[in-house]
């Protein structure tokens, strides 16, 4: 393996595991088919950009240099909303710092993909932070591979995934 960034990185955010384990499940089956992924706990994420200084957000979501010198990037993000419709407790501090920056061409160059993991019992507040990630990345310039689906627990998620999965891939 090389130095040189993944093809794609898979961020998740998780409360008991559930994006954990489709993040991991999604980074198999992409390796399977000869594609370098990235994995990443956002909590992590967070943690190397407050142990060093030397880098911002966007170097490490925008890692690839092209041929002219631009920067692209390929992410998805999986993301659970829990608790009253707010982050989990790994997720927090990312979509913070998120909702701080206030450059509309900040994210200029990735391309994503947001699929959030709910329960629709509680209607008001159904995915709410996979609709705010999907949001918030647009608003810095980011582009959607796909529009934001949605997992809802108390359906079949394994069968949404896949629709999504086929659908962004």
């Amino acid at each position: 393996s090389s130095d040189a960034p993944p093809y794609l990185t898979i961020y998740y955010g998780t409360q008991s595991g559930t994006s954990e384990y489709y993040a991991y499940s999604l980074q198999q089956e992409g390796e399977a088919m000869g594609l370098e992924i990235g994995i990443c706990n956002v909590a992590s994420l967070m943690y190397t950009l407050e142990t060093n200084n030397e880098i911002e957000l966007c170097d490490i979501l925008i890692p690839h240099p092209t041929k002219s010198g631009k920067l692209r990037g390929r992410a998805v993000f999986l993301m659970s909303t829990y608790n009253d419709g707010g982050p989990t407790d790994d997720a927090r501090t990312f979509v913070e710092a998120l909702q701080e920056i206030d450059d509309h061409k900040y994210l200029k160059g990735l391309r994503f993909a947001v699929f959030g993991f709910g329960n629709s019992a509680y209607r008001t507040t159904y995915n709410l932070q996979a609709k705010l990630y999907d949001r918030l990345l647009a608003d810095l310039g980011a582009r959607r591979l796909v529009p934001v689906s949605f997992g809802d627990d108390s359906k079949d998620i394994d069968w949404e995934f896949e629709q999504w999965k086929w659908k962004t891939f």
